[in-house]
């Protein structure tokens, strides 16, 4: 069959949006493969969800007149309608119908009835004071006990004073009695303890359809005392709630539509194709629509217990369940207790990245992710089954293998890699949240588009550092945690980082890497000595990453001072804003070092490191520098770039900062031949070609020679205090000094503090245009003899 063949429908009313709307869909293209028609494709358009091999019509007279639901039912659970005391009228009505396409149903329900495993029927208060004497007298001195005595004493004096007898059944206490409070009890411990002999019978002896609900909603891993571990899938959160128990609801359901008094074809044709009506029906829908779920706010007025749902959308959602969970039989296998959720397919722990909805949910722990997979290419039903059945994606590790997805970055980083090759062309995301005490809902958090996206190779450099800082530092303080202020920088960086995977390029790199400077910044300032404390200084990223963040002035002057190297006595840049040693950046320093990075202003910390390393770079007893000055880096800029730093407001100052912290963590190296040209810039101060000269790392080029030159120790403090003009005379001097001959400046039109302050930290950037300079800052010899003669003559 192909894409071109005239039979098909589009089913508007359902769409992939929400968890519920997406199931359904799976919902219905399995139930027509398997009870209408075997060649039966589906894709998702983006008109919504189309059926090839079939129209409109013959649709709904299927659904309407012949659809046999699968039998679903969940006797484990409490509110299933299998105990005395639980809501049965929905069970019943099945049980009496007598329409052939609930045969199946009313078989499976009737053998149910005769498992043993079940909580006995036609007890007595007698029986159940019995249940509670026997627990008394083996449960240690603690709240259960305690609150099992206040019940039964309670109970006997209800006996005692007549209002009730021992003989009386249970089923016709009154809800909240303290009788039937103990009956409740009773029949939690009796499931509690026959749990898994009533799984294992549903699996053994019931059909296939029940079998994989199982699996939806509990998937079954006995432990070591042989009960069921419940593992998180997109069911068993919510499943095992009494009034959100999802086989009830799903009977109930199929009363409303299939065995309702008078057919309601409306709510059928507003499933399908979206068309309003006013036959929508008043329950529960559990933690599939978001807009329905009931609670708080979600509907109209303030507080909705219930809201009105399309029962067969709720029919069909529990329908593509099955089919969602046919792969977690043959995925058991040699999992471990660490992710066995990841035998659901696509689903992975969760990270409060990539969406604000998930802001509450950052301390929220165990919340998975489910992340479903969306193709507009028809495909069977068997094809849609084997894309569920392999379930997962892949992430390249750093050892060079490839891993399973482990959590919602994880995943990220495999689909923006091309991690999955099933035709699968956007993946979308839902987190099952906890919204109020135990209640849940799944947030949808947009769409992730599968493409190749290059800098999610770099993201795994980046993860070998992040997983160091969570587990040696972040995880180790005591009580309440990290500081709030850690955490939250902490946050950005996932944010920041799943930006990256999903969306890719250089503005997202940037804010990675800014995200990154800015937890950095906090780091560098944490005393290394102080638990917890983290075992090296981070980093080892590639320069790749310098690359990937593009070419804006903010990453070229932030790459150059990161730079900056070790001359004499004199560090790397990091050893001025960090602890790390001065001479091996992969270690602290056993106490906290006298950090340079002070100031109130960027320009002012700049300056002041700049201060430190001349003061530093002949400091007795290092290395000898060598006539260096240390401001040589491995990657320069040029004297636009300087132009741009120098003009106030032409430049983001705390991108720059948060750039420079965050390129700490690269290994510094050369980088590519600096541009010369670009943007208009305006023309970089006399001033400041004059006093470069003086800190330039190998001296003034004259000829074929180098005269070097020692930056005056009053330069710096000169121009911090604003003091522009003393500070050109004085670098004058110094030039003339060794032979060289500076231009005559006018006075500076800027003798303040901020501008001779700015002056100062431009002093510090690597700056490779040194002819430029020359042509600035220095006479040519014909020049000078000229203006010596013109001086002469008006003599």
């Amino acid at each position: 069959m192909r894409e071109t063949d005239p039979v098909s429908v589009t089913l508007r009313g359902i769409q992939p949006d929400s968890l519920a709307g997406y199931l359904a869909g799976l919902g219905l293209a399995r139930v027509c493969a398997e009870q209408l028609r075997g060649d039966i494709r589906a894709a998702w358009r983006e008109e919504g969800f189309t059926l090839w091999g079939l129209d409109s019509a013959e649709l709904l007279e299927f659904l309407s007149a012949e659809y046999a639901p699968s039998p679903i039912v969940s006797p484990w659970a409490g509110g299933s309608g299998f105990a005395e005391g639980e809501n049965r009228s929905a069970l019943k009505a099945i049980l009496e119908s007598s329409t052939p396409r609930l045969a199946t149903y009313r078989e499976v329900i009737s053998k149910v009835l005769q498992f043993p495993e079940l909580p006995p029927t036609g007890l007595t208060i007698a029986d159940v004071l019995d249940w509670a004497r026997t627990q008394i007298a083996t449960l240690p001195e603690n709240k259960t006990r305690t609150e099992l005595v206040r019940l039964l004493c309670e109970s006997e004096k209800s006996i005692q004073s007549g209002r009730t007898t021992s003989r009386t059944p249970v089923a016709d206490l009154v809800q909240g009695a303290p009788a039937a409070k103990l009956f409740t009890r009773f029949k939690s411990e009796r499931r509690r303890l026959s749990k898994a002999g009533i799984a294992a019978r549903c699996r053994n002896e019931l059909p296939d359809a029940c079998v994989a609900w199982l699996d939806a909603s509990l998937v079954v891993f006995p432990n070591e005392g042989g009960e069921i571990d419940q593992i998180p899938t997109p069911f068993s959160k919510d499943a095992v709630k009494p009034r959100l128990e999802y086989s009830r609801l799903f009977m109930e359901c199929i009363g409303a539509t299939l065995l309702a008094n008078e057919p309601q074809p409306e709510l059928l044709r507003g499933f399908l194709h979206g068309t309003p009506t006013r036959s929508l029906r008043e329950s529960a829908a559990g933690m599939f629509m978001l807009g329905s779920a009931g609670g708080a706010n979600t509907g109209p007025g303030v507080e909705n217990e219930k809201l009105p749902n399309n029962p067969w959308q709720f029919i069909f959602l529990i329908e593509g369940s099955l089919l969602w969970a046919g792969s977690l039989s043959s995925q058991q296998s040699g999992m471990s207790s660490v992710g066995r959720f990841a035998t659901s397919p696509f689903t992975v722990r969760h990270v409060a990245a990539g969406n604000s909805s998930f802001d509450g949910a950052r301390d929220q722990a165990g919340v998975v992710e489910v992340w479903t997979p969306v193709w507009s290419r028809p495909s069977s039903v068997r094809e849609i089954e084997r894309l569920l059945a392999d379930g997962r994606v892949e992430v390249r590790a750093r050892s060079g293998s490839m891993e399973r997805a482990r959590d919602a970055l994880d995943f990220a980083d495999a689909v923006g890699s091309l991690g999955v090759d099933r035709g699968v062309e956007s993946f979308l995301r839902f987190a099952l949240l906890d919204r109020r005490g135990g209640s849940y809902i799944a947030v949808p958090a947009g769409r992730l588009q599968v493409r190749h996206r290059s800098e999610v190779d770099l993201l795994r450099q980046l993860d070998a550092q992040l997983d160091v800082l969570d587990s040696q530092f972040i995880r180790r303080f005591k009580g309440d945690g990290p500081p709030a202020n850690l955490r939250s920088l902490r946050s950005n960086v996932n944010e920041a980082r799943f930006d990256v995977a999903t969306r890719g390029g250089s503005d997202a790199m940037v804010r990675l890497v800014r995200a990154v400077g800015a937890l950095e910044r906090v780091l560098a300032r944490r005393d290394p000595s102080k638990d917890p404390r983290l075992p090296r200084p981070l980093g080892g990223l590639g320069l790749e990453w310098i690359a990937a963040c593009g070419d804006t002035p903010e990453v070229r002057l932030a790459a150059a001072l990161t730079s900056l190297g070790r001359t004499g006595g004199a560090g790397g840049f990091r050893s001025y804003v960090s602890s790390v040693s001065p001479q091996k950046e992969w270690e602290f320093l056993p106490a906290p070092r006298s950090r340079s990075w002070f100031g109130s202003t960027l320009p002012a910390r700049l300056a002041s490191v700049l201060s430190r390393r001349l003061l530093d770079v002949n400091a007795p007893g290092k290395e000898a520098a060598g006539g260096r000055n240390p401001t040589w880096g491995a990657r320069q800029v040029g004297i636009e770039d300087i132009a741009v730093f120098l003009e106030p407001g032409l430049i983001d100052e705390v991108a720059l900062e948060e750039l420079l912290f965050g390129f700490t963590w690269v290994k510094q190296g050369p980088g590519p031949k600096p541009r010369i040209g670009g943007p208009a810039a305006p023309p970089a101060p006399r001033e400041y070609a004059l006093l470069k000269l003086l800190c330039l790392p190998d001296g003034v080029p004259v000829g074929t020679e180098r005269v070097t030159l020692k930056t005056p120790p009053e330069l710096v403090p000169l121009l911090i205090a604003g003091r522009v003009d003393d500070a050109v005379r004085v670098a004058s001097a110094a030039l003339r000094a060794r032979g060289l001959k500076p231009r005559r400046l006018s006075p500076s039109h800027r003798t303040d503090a901020e501008f001779g302050t700015r002056l100062a930290a431009a002093l510090l950037f690597p700056m490779f245009q040194v002819d430029a300079l020359l042509r600035d800052a220095l006479l040519p010899s014909t020049e000078e003899h000229h203006l010596t003669q013109e001086m002469t003559d008006a003599v």
